[in-house]
């Protein structure tokens, strides 16, 4: 089954505070067909916990905060994250696996969607990812720690003050890109 938390026909725009989810049986072609459920007073990790419940396979969402991304993986959920759009053109646009066109990309969040699952191996590292759509990586710049210097990959659709630096566990910032990192431009 697949789940998309909904916002008045549309993708929510956060996981995290929506209370609302359109439940989709696999073999259905839209929306409705779907159970929209509501989740009231439902904390977030909870809301996953009941969906598991339901057999759900696969989330499509907006953003996510990284904590709730992991728990999800842990769960054993396909995640599909920085989405937008209404909810009917999602569902048609993940079946025919063309998620990745700009109409459905959240603002702020550029690039080919990817879907995020826990790896067999477990997770050593916090945010591993498998590639969907055209195989493009979801690596946009990095994310610095003005602790203690400590670079990674910036994950679209986390903001990088979101995540942790795996040092000293500070929060970390956004590198800014400079004119010698791209040989292109003068």
């Amino acid at each position: 089954m697949l789940a998309i938390p909904v916002l008045r026909s549309r993708v929510a725009p956060v996981l995290n505070w929506c209370s609302t989810v359109l439940i989709v049986p696999r073999r259905a072609t839209g929306a409705e067909e779907g159970l929209e459920t509501r989740f009231e007073d439902t904390e977030p990790f909870e809301l996953l916990r009941r969906l598991a419940e339901r057999a759900v396979s696969t989330l499509i969402c907006g953003a996510l905060t990284p904590d709730l991304l992991a728990y999800g993986e842990q769960l054993g959920f396909k995640i599909v994250y920085g989405i937008a759009g209404e909810v009917n053109e999602v569902i048609n646009a993940y079946r025919q696996q063309q998620l990745d066109h700009p109409r459905f990309h959240l603002p702020g969040c550029n690039g080919t969607y990817r879907y995020r699952r826990r790896t067999q191996e477990g997770c050593s590292r916090a945010f591993q990812n498998q590639p969907m759509g055209k195989g493009e990586d979801d690596v946009f710049g990095s994310c610095v720690c003005p602790r203690c210097a400590v670079e990674i990959p910036h994950r679209r659709g986390v903001p990088c003050s979101q995540m942790q630096c795996p040092a000293c566990e500070g929060p970390m910032t956004r590198k800014m890109k400079s004119k010698s990192d791209n040989p292109d431009r003068k």
